[in-house]
């Protein structure tokens, strides 16, 4: 192993590496200034020799916290220096990424859709393999680099938006009747005072922006707890972004109750849609309630804790 301590002067960060350069500041980078200050740099970056006009001699692969942290305390930075292809280093960037938690998936997903337009892997797939996740992941995760600016420049920070919410705002973009009424609503946002853009606040201002106020209900972290006039609990409502669900325990439920049941929401679910002139039902918006044939979708609970 070439391990260097290299003047900080000589080194620079790769065109490809993950981190945002927005957090690559002194608050960004505190709890790394403060590591090597007291123990030292434990691991070295990854960097490769370069030849260029500019004066760098070592292009780093990943370590550009370690970087700035070294810049910071005026101290080398310790490099392993390999002899690695764009293709390779992408995969040693994203092994040493998934080691260390603090990389969001936002930073991985414009990262890969960076290695895609580079054209480092032929396509999804190959990338998927290569980088040992799945294609369903990997596809997910390349949402975000499909978030227009202004839709990412809603939150107090990109890092904020979710997995799920990436997706959803994607698709959202992407649709043509929802897209001028969702960037609105994200240049509205932004406006906003910072106190008041919780990234959960955000994420629901823009997935319903335009959309009439009583078509959807609100995803909730918690689930509804429905009582009887004596105050005990029945069942619990869940509402998630694309789900909602009816959960009761399994000892509640009979058989003769879950006909009732099916029945009583069927009889519900059609005679609402039927109040409608047009659009889809309100099964298929909100994630399949009921299937096309009438069963009730099920989801029960042994414990009755949360209740």
């Amino acid at each position: 192993m070439d391990v260097r301590s290299v003047d900080t002067s000589k080194c620079v960060v790769w065109d490809m590496h993950s981190r945002l350069v927005e957090s690559l500041d002194d608050d960004g980078c505190a709890e790394m200034i403060r590591s090597v200050r007291l123990h030292g740099q434990k691991r070295p970056a990854l960097g490769r020799r370069v030849t260029r006009g500019d004066g760098y001699e070592i292009e780093l692969i990943y370590g550009a916290r370690r970087l700035f942290a070294a810049q910071q305390l005026r101290i080398q930075l310790l490099v392993e220096v390999r002899d690695i292809d764009d293709q390779a280093a992408m995969i040693e960037m994203d092994v040493e990424n998934r080691i260390r938690t603090d990389i969001s998936a936002y930073e991985r997903g414009l990262t890969y859709a960076r290695s895609l337009r580079r054209s480092l892997f032929s396509t999804q797939a190959e990338m998927a393999k290569a980088l040992g996740i799945s294609e369903a992941k990997l596809s997910r995760l390349l949402r975000y680099a499909e978030l227009p600016a202004t839709v990412v420049g809603a939150f107090s920070s990109p890092l904020d938006i979710r997995e799920d919410w990436a997706g959803a705002l994607a698709k959202a973009s992407a649709n043509s009747t929802t897209r001028e009424r969702l960037t609105q609503k994200a240049r509205d946002l932004r406006r906003s005072p910072l106190q008041l853009r919780s990234a959960e606040a955000v994420f629901e201002s823009l997935i319903h922006a335009g959309r009439d106020k009583n078509a959807y209900v609100k995803c909730k972290e918690r689930d509804e707890v429905v009582k009887n006039q004596e105050g005990t609990p029945l069942f619990r409502v869940g509402i998630r972004l694309n789900t909602v669900h009816f959960v009761f325990s399994r000892e509640r439920v009979t058989p003769d109750l879950l006909r009732e049941l099916t029945s009583v929401v069927t009889d519900a679910v059609v005679a609402f849609d039927s109040k409608r002139t047009s659009g889809p039902s309100i099964v298929d918006r909100r994630g399949a309630l009921l299937s096309s044939n009438g069963s009730a979708h099920k989801e029960f609970t042994k414990s009755t804790s949360a209740m």
